[in-house]
């Protein structure tokens, strides 16, 4: 999947391809998260979308893999296990001696660390918290996370439209000097030849 990829889900599926994305695609490309939800953000000018509707589709996706990668991890699945004895082992230690003595002061620390959000739920998981209190800081995390890129994407817009209008007045502006000189060096040409 190319980083353009997301653009053909938001605008042929609307809500339901953002979800999608969250829920399954993102689970199985390299590109970050946060991109995703600046694009997502971005788009819902130019692809007349509601950015509430489309940051609810994706805090839906995230939340129900948030909670599938709990459960797995809060049953030791073999999975898991897996992945904690890969490379990624060394990340899932770092943090888990923090999820000890803070649990949700780390969960939410975690869930805006870019490529490590992931982890979040892997490590509440195995941490044994108790559902109701990752489900709550997780979604509380996730919403913020949601919102503050979301947002970014439609900051990033609006100040892309004010830029191009800004550069509209001046390209007319420069268009306008161009013709009143071409109008004063053809008038100077003219009385030169007249005056001959």
């Amino acid at each position: 999947m190319e980083a353009h990829d997301i653009t053909y889900y938001v605008v042929h599926y609307s809500y339901l391809g953002i979800f999608i994305w969250f829920f399954l695609i993102d689970q199985l490309t390299p590109i970050p998260e946060e991109l995703v939800l600046v694009t997502v953000g971005y788009l819902t000018h130019t692809a007349d979308i509601n950015p509430l509707f489309a940051g609810l589709a994706a805090l839906l996706g995230l939340m129900v893999v948030d909670n599938i990668y709990f459960y797995l991890a809060y049953t030791g699945n073999k999975w898991t296990k897996k992945l904690q004895k890969k490379k990624r082992a060394e990340i899932l230690k770092k943090f888990q001696d923090k999820l000890q003595k803070h649990q949700i002061r780390t969960l939410l620390i975690i869930a805006f660390i870019p490529k490590v959000r992931f982890f979040g739920p892997i490590l509440a998981g195995l941490g044994k918290m108790h559902y109701r209190k990752f489900f709550i800081v997780n979604m509380c995390g996730s919403f913020t996370y949601v919102a503050i890129y979301l947002s970014l994407g439609i900051f990033f817009h609006n100040a892309m439209e004010s830029l191009i209008k800004q550069v509209d007045i001046v390209r007319h502006s420069v268009f306008g000097i161009f013709i009143l000189l071409m109008a004063v060096v053809i008038s100077i040409m003219i009385s030169r030849w007249m005056s001959k």
